[in-house]
């Protein structure tokens, strides 16, 4: 009898302490976004997307991942992926879920090297459309986490030019009207929780005071939409 109580007694402990070792999963949508009109730029890496990659963290948790690439088109292919929540770890296989993120991973990183191929000098380079779209979409979001991940020199060529010196003028002194150009093409949702990456790496110090320029003129640009912005080099 004594015994029976004592089993019982560990159970309800165990039932009380379980929950606050293993966090119920969260859920996270992720868009990545890689510049291919130049053979010169650097994009992330699969170890680099790991960094932010939820399920890193916890592997129980649930992932989204659009990935797509910059061109001189306004429309190119999407690559979707997507890693659902284990509800409870008591009912996961460990064996069948790493094999599972291994998939998942082993995916991404084949996108991520194949639009790596993909870059080339290009006669257009048509920026905000894709950002746009891809915060519009993660603004209507019901994931705990969302983030944009932007590997680019922001360098617009489509309907507005901002490698034209009067443009880059305009966006130096005048940048509230730039804005309005690129909102009025295309209309941004309001963006509170979504964190965006900016990474670049310049290739010589003219190059670097640009994307200095135009990369501030986007996070005042996004933050006013309520995003968080960061920029740097890598994630």
């Amino acid at each position: 009898m004594k015994l029976n109580k004592y089993i019982f007694a560990l159970l309800n402990i165990s039932a009380v302490l379980y929950p606050s070792c293993n966090p119920k999963p969260i859920s996270q949508e992720i868009s990545i976004v890689l510049d291919l009109t130049s053979a010169n730029f650097s994009h992330i890496s699969l170890n680099d997307f790991k960094k932010k990659s939820i399920i890193s963290k916890n592997v129980n948790n649930s992932e989204a991942v659009r990935i797509q690439g910059i061109t001189e088109f306004g429309f190119n292919e999407v690559k979707s992926f997507m890693l659902d929540s284990v509800s409870s770890a008591l009912l996961s296989n460990d064996y069948e879920r790493k094999h599972e993120i291994k998939k998942y991973n082993s995916n991404i990183d084949s996108v991520l090297l194949e639009l790596s191929k993909n870059k080339k000098e290009r006669v257009g380079s048509v920026i905000f459309k894709i950002i746009s779209e891809e915060l519009n979409i993660l603004s209507k979001s019901k994931a705990d986490k969302r983030m944009l991940v932007i590997n680019t020199d922001l360098m617009e060529k489509s309907f507005i030019d901002f490698y034209d010196q009067e443009i880059f003028n305009e966006l130096v002194n005048q940048p509230k009207h730039i804005q309005n150009l690129l909102i009025e093409k295309y209309p941004l949702n309001k963006l509170n929780g979504i964190e965006i990456y900016i990474l670049y790496k310049p290739i010589d110090k003219m190059d670097s005071e640009r994307f200095e320029i135009v990369s501030d003129f986007y996070k005042l640009f996004l933050e006013s939409y309520g995003a968080h912005v960061s920029i740097g080099s890598n994630l």
